[in-house]
């Protein structure tokens, strides 16, 4: 019998703390038994439901430091829900400002079958995503919720999906089909919130993400029509007719040629191959090579039109060209349905850094062109050194709605009625919208929970989140940030007077003494809120409303201003009913429009609540 018991307590020895690791007790909080709980480590396929939260082991020696340098390791996965698996990874760190700028940097795995060569790779499903092999972990150092990206990503997943769920996605749309496209490509970044593990000891909260792949893209690896930019895109480099090919990055096709000979890559970029290249037909190349070379060519003809759209749409312009025409001509070109819902999704969220180096450029067919969403850590008010939050007036592009960036420039010529027409469908459909972004972001936060935001908090103090302003005698911020940039900027030589008012860091600054050598700040940060993002994206809907030429439809039977008819306004109707008093909009409650509020008012309601109608509509016309 002791033998026995002794047995038992060796099998759930995990529950208590001897010998164990900070992965294994939580692991094991979670769920986890040894023996029992379903071990995928020996497969080379994977096949989960997404995790409400993940929890990842790390156990290589530190980290990732390098950008480029790949160290091995091990990796550790629970998903809290009975699956677990252990896998040989290459890892290295990831991002570009968050690498350089921050302790706590993204990082990047690629799953390994083999000792670490990376030739026989494991598949990996989650959730609804497209399988992979590989995966990026988003640390998010300045974001208080570390997800608000996410939130952003569902936001414009439902924009897509309001152009008719699968239909409405890029490559659906493109017109381009192959028995080789996955339906679960959604041509954007999505994940889910882990909590890492360093050799056992917690590191931070990271959410676990999906890559901008061409798997994800829907693109096939050696079709030189299916393209996809990344990189700096911006009118300097590839834009508007000079491509500056250092800068831009080519995604797809897989395998192509520089035109000195060499393999084309991330890290060692140059203008492609073409036919002129004396590298571009050599005796020894094997017929691979060739199709690659040839690939490489037609690849880099469609890149040149693609620069030169700018040039060509211009001329027909400025020939007066007919407005339908050029209309035409546009669309030829560029994929205006995802050109509006970008620039709507962008002005909504203030995704500030989506533009130029971040946003993705992609063709299915080598002429008409896609834009699509990636990084959105800079969104909601946030800002990518993590210094402050982007007052919601502060249009980060623009003071109003008009664009004059390429290529969004000809939706301001040639489809505003469209844009505007557009934002009021979302609008409307509760698509932008408070409440729902808020509901998505406390689902965010209570996946995480207050103990796991402790235990970041604990191992990263020094976040800018919940940190604050720390401003030096003699400055003040001045409220108003507009023309900051036109200012000059802080000069350490430079003596200030009281009043002398300079652009700093994003913000104005005002002297209130005579003053030098001293900043205006010593230490920059925020304690990030819900509340603040609430009133923030009430704000920004009010701006958005006044550029879009927007009046929001009341919702009869909102008796409470919040934005939503449901139990809480038929709980306060009730009450006005019976008191005849409250506080509440008695013409919102007025629902049948008799100009009286009482019981047909309830009933009619509460049978809209429970029938799901429309809380934009009302029943009646009300005069």
């Amino acid at each position: 019998m002791i033998k026995k018991l002794f047995l038992i307590a060796l099998a759930i020895i995990p529950l208590n703390l001897l010998g164990q690791t900070a992965f294994e007790q939580m692991i094991v909080s979670k769920g986890y038994v040894a023996g029992v709980t379903r071990d995928w480590s020996d497969s080379t396929t994977i096949t989960i439901d997404e995790p409400v939260m993940g929890y990842v082991n790390i156990d290589g020696n530190t980290m990732p430091t390098s950008l480029t340098t790949y160290k091995k390791g091990w990796l550790e996965f629970y998903d809290g829900q009975g699956n677990y698996f252990k896998k040989r990874i290459l890892m290295a760190a990831q991002g570009n400002s968050s690498y350089w700028h921050f302790p706590k940097k993204n990082f990047k795995v690629d799953m390994c079958e083999d000792e670490w060569v990376g030739d026989d790779v494991p598949e990996v499903t989650i959730g609804n995503w497209v399988p992979q092999d590989g995966f990026h972990f988003k640390a998010f150092y300045y974001d208080a919720f570390k997800g608000l990206a996410m939130v952003a990503y569902d936001i414009y997943d439902q924009v897509v999906a309001d152009r008719g769920g699968v239909a409405g996605r890029a490559w659906s749309r493109s017109g381009v089909t192959s028995s080789k496209f996955d339906e679960r490509a959604i041509c954007h970044p999505d994940g889910f919130p882990v909590a890492v593990y360093n050799k056992g000891q917690f590191y931070g909260i990271y959410t676990f993400q999906l890559k901008k792949h061409r798997k994800n893209m829907n693109l096939i690896k050696d079709v030189p029509e299916m393209i996809h930019i990344d990189g700096q895109v911006s009118g300097q480099s590839l834009l508007r007719g000079t491509i500056q090919w250092k800068k831009v990055e080519l995604r797809n096709p897989k395998k192509m040629y520089l035109m000195n000979g060499e393999e084309y890559d991330k890290n060692k970029r140059g203008e492609i191959m073409d036919e002129t290249s004396e590298f571009y037909d050599l005796p020894d190349d094997d017929a691979k090579v060739k199709k690659h070379k040839q690939n490489t060519a037609i690849v880099k003809k469609h890149v040149i039109a693609f620069s030169k759209y700018y040039s060509e749409l211009w001329a027909l312009r400025n020939a007066k060209t007919p407005k339908e025409v050029m209309r035409e001509e546009v669309q030829k070109r560029l994929d205006v349905e995802s050109l509006i819902d970008f620039w709507l999704f962008t002005y909504y969220t203030n995704n500030y850094d989506g533009i130029d180096g971040n946003w993705q450029w992609v063709t299915w067919d080598g002429e008409k062109w896609f834009v699509l969403p990636y990084d959105l850590d800079c969104t909601f008010g946030l800002e990518n050194y993590g210094r402050f939050i982007y007052p919601s007036n502060v249009c980060s592009y623009r003071g109003n709605i008009t664009i004059a960036y390429h290529p969004f420039q000809w939706i301001n010529y040639y489809f505003l009625d469209e844009l505007y027409e557009r934002y009021a469908q979302l609008r409307e459909r509760r698509v932008f919208d408070t409440e729902n972004v808020m509901t998505m972001l406390n689902e965010w936060r209570a996946r995480i929970g207050d103990d796991i935001y402790a235990m970041e908090w604990e191992r990263w103090p020094n976040s800018p989140c919940i940190s604050h302003d720390v401003i030096n005698d003699g400055w003040e911020l001045v409220p108003n940030w507009s023309g900051w940039s036109s200012l000059s900027g802080y000069n350490a030589e430079t003596t200030y007077q009281k009043g002398d008012i300079i652009g700093w860091h994003y913000r104005k600054w005002k002297a209130t003494k005579t003053i030098t050598g001293v900043p205006p700040c010593s230490q920059e940060g925020y304690t990030d809120t819900p509340e603040r993002v609430r009133e923030w994206l009430d704000s920004r809907l009010d701006l958005m409303d006044r550029l879009l030429k927007y009046t929001p439809k009341p919702i009869i039977g909102d008796v409470n201003g919040d934005g939503v008819a449901d139990v809480t306004d038929v709980a306060l109707l009730v009450g006005y009913a019976i008191s005849g008093t409250g506080d509440i909009n008695t013409y919102q409650a007025d629902i049948n429009g008799d100009r009286a509020v009482n019981i047909s008012d309830i009933t009619i309601l509460v049978n809209n609540i429970l029938n799901g109608t429309n809380a934009n509509a009302t029943t009646v016309e009300k005069e």
